[in-house]
């Protein structure tokens, strides 16, 4: 649910907003990633506040409006909690859905979850972790994967989120796709 629209430039550029390649991530950089574009990861400042940064630079070419968009992701996840909470959307842009909860995996990702504490059988406990994880959003402080969700609504354009071959191959299959704004 999008309440005011972010008014940017959508051809951001390496070149016409003097970004510069990341060369560290370009070593881990995926050879599989599908590209419409010639794309690149660009440097942000590495201080908590990367998902805002890289939001800010992608709808502005410059990372000064990360404090607007982690607002803006604050209150998309709070307006659309259900939205961010649906299985089939969730799923959407994945080239082969999991059969199981795609819910529950999301929920072992965020810092919230305790191992062996948490029991992801119930709904009241899923939205418990996702509420968590939502209050917990201030600067400086790591994003996960249902803010990147909520990113591609507040730009309202695709995002791909981009997981490098490394770790377990299962939690790549989960993390690394195309989301689709709401």
């Amino acid at each position: 649910m999008i309440i005011w629209p972010v008014d940017y430039d959508r051809l951001t550029t390496i070149v016409n907003s003097c970004l510069n390649v990341d060369q560290q991530t370009m070593d881990i950089y995926p050879d599989d990633v599908q590209q419409m574009y010639v794309t690149f990861p660009v440097s942000v400042k590495a201080d908590g506040n990367c998902l805002p940064y890289s939001g800010s630079v992608l709808a502005f070419g410059n990372d000064r409006y990360a404090t607007e968009i982690r607002a803006r992701i604050i209150i998309e996840q709070t307006l659309s909690e259900e939205y961010y909470l649906q299985e089939n959307y969730l799923k959407n842009g994945l080239d082969d859905p999991p059969k199981f909860d795609i819910k529950k995996a999301f929920a072992m990702y965020s810092d919230e979850y305790k191992h062996g504490t948490n029991r992801l059988n119930d709904k009241t406990t899923l939205q418990d972790i996702y509420e968590r994880e939502v209050m917990k959003i201030k600067n400086a402080a790591h994003m996960g994967i249902w803010q990147i969700f909520a990113l591609s609504s507040v730009l309202q354009q695709k995002v791909f989120s981009i997981y490098p071959k490394l770790g377990n191959v299962n939690v790549r299959k989960d993390l690394h796709k195309i989301i689709h704004p709401e």
